[in-house]
């Protein structure tokens, strides 16, 4: 069976709605793109922080912490405990 069809990418470029600086987005939480540790959202996870090592001078300003995967900024990150996501192939998802 193939896969499903991807829908198509919209044509308009994308609208701004707002502008803040990091500074001011600290602090807030987010939606998860994924379910899978949504339900930890209550002790801490899908939070907003900031630090000075991350600018926009070679991107553009956010980095994505995965502590299980490396190093955290432990001072800056709460700890969440972590399950993993493995199928039965012994795989990561």
């Amino acid at each position: 069976m193939a896969p499903p069809t991807p829908p198509p990418h919209p044509t308009a470029a994308p609208q701004v709605i707002a502008k803040f600086k990091g500074e001011e987005l600290k602090g807030r939480t987010y939606e998860p793109l994924f379910p899978y540790f949504a339900h930890l959202k209550a002790q801490g996870a899908f939070k907003v922080v900031t630090d000075a090592y991350v600018t926009a001078d070679s991107g553009v300003g956010i980095v994505h912490q995965a502590p299980a995967f490396g190093e955290a900024r432990a001072s800056r990150v709460p700890v969440v405990p972590f399950g993993g996501l493995a199928r039965s192939a012994a795989g990561m998802l």
